[in-house]
């Protein structure tokens, strides 16, 4: 079972980041604005 990743852009992000919430378990990854989203679930998922 893999975890719902909210996916979120930031304007200043350099890379990609992968963040778990210890309180909730929630998952995020942060990407940059040129980053595409394929490649990000796919790095996130590697």
């Amino acid at each position: 079972m893999t975890p719902e990743v909210e996916v979120v852009r930031h304007a200043r992000a350099r890379r990609m980041r992968l963040a778990v919430d210890p309180r909730t378990g929630a998952v995020r990854l942060t990407l940059p604005p040129r980053a595409s989203l394929k490649k990000g679930l796919a790095w996130a998922e590697a």
